[in-house]
């Protein structure tokens, strides 16, 4: 490709086209390309992650005081509110920005003029003036660390880019346990879900499933860049290449993530009467030991007694129902 822009200008425009090459490589050319498509993926990708914690926090606002489940281990824990819920993923987002500022902040470096890695003797090249014409924040001085940082940026980049990554995966992975027929806390419209080829009364929330699937796919194309790059010495070596497929893909993949997230979380329908009654007894317990605590008992005996009358009452109507359910068989 390189080579052919030369002969290209070469052919139209005379004898000048065969400066073009002075005092550069294939190496610090590659490198200055990739490092203006990091610098504005980073700035896009940062506004799109910045967009969507506003979206969670606005959807959180407008059901703040909405009771629901919290849950441990999968199962019911203690009361907590949609509010609170919704807004744990607008920190979460707003921290992974930190990541990605920080990261553009390292790559802002203009390596243009390192050439293979080792500088140009004999010429004064003016890589200060490159350094402004292309926008780059500051110059890349050590030319070998310019031929370093291939594919050690694009990791660092992906690895930045991982956490809102693993915010959006964890996310889908609630959404799917509360969107089943058995807690329906939550639903989409139907242009979000799928259908069944075979059971016309399936609704599936299959995005979800697959933005799982895709956070687990972004991991294995960061690991890539990371793997590749960590067995290399400095210099240049052509493992590097490799490296370029995965870190777009990666990108890309991130990119496409954030835009369907855009649209999901307004398009979140909170059903205020599923989960109203889905606040059941057990969720209150611990709030008992504190009442205890409150008063005066040590948190132990407190948590000693309330569990105590808890499995009695939980038994004692495990009994009552299993009568109930005998007496009716028996008619």
């Amino acid at each position: 490709g390189h080579t052919a822009i030369e002969e290209y200008i070469t052919l139209k425009y005379g004898d000048v086209g065969k400066k073009i090459h002075t005092g550069r490589s294939r190496n610090d050319q590659s490198l200055v390309m990739l490092r203006l498509y990091m610098k504005d993926k980073l700035s896009e990708l940062t506004s799109g992650v910045q967009q969507l914690a506003s979206l969670f926090e606005n959807k959180g606002t407008e059901a703040s005081d909405v009771l629901m489940p919290g849950y441990t281990h999968m199962q019911k824990a203690m009361p907590t509110t949609v509010g609170l819920w919704l807004g744990s993923f607008a920190c979460a987002l707003r921290d992974a920005t930190i990541a990605m500022e920080a990261a553009t902040r390292q790559i802002d470096q203009n390596p243009l003029g390192s050439a293979a890695g080792f500088g140009i003797s004999h010429l004064q090249l003016n890589r200060q003036m490159t350094t402004e014409a292309l926008g780059f924040e500051r110059l890349q001085a050590n030319s070998l660390y310019c031929g370093f940082s291939r594919g050690y940026f694009e990791n660092i980049v992906l690895q930045a880019l991982s956490q809102c990554m693993i915010v959006m995966s964890r996310f889908a992975v609630d959404m799917m346990m509360f969107t089943q027929q058995e807690t329906a806390f939550f639903s989409l419209p139907d242009e979000f879900v799928t259908g069944s080829s075979i059971m016309p009364q399936k609704k599936n929330y299959d995005l979800f499933e697959i933005m799982r699937a895709n956070g687990r796919v972004y991991g294995s194309l960061q690991q890539q860049v990371q793997q590749i790059v960590t067995g290399l010495g400095s210099g240049y070596h052509r493992d590097l290449q490799v490296t370029k497929k995965a870190f777009i893909e990666g990108v890309s993949l991130c990119s496409q993530s954030i835009e369907l997230m855009h649209q999901i979380v307004p398009a979140l329908r909170i059903h205020q009467e599923r989960l109203r009654s889905a606040m059941t007894r057990e969720l209150y317990v611990t709030d008992e030991v504190y009442k205890h605590v409150a008063n005066g008992m040590a948190f132990r005996e407190a948590y000693q007694k309330v569990k105590a009358e808890f499995f009695a009452h939980t038994t004692a109507n495990a009994k009552a129902s299993a009568s109930d359910n005998g007496a009716a068989a028996t008619h």
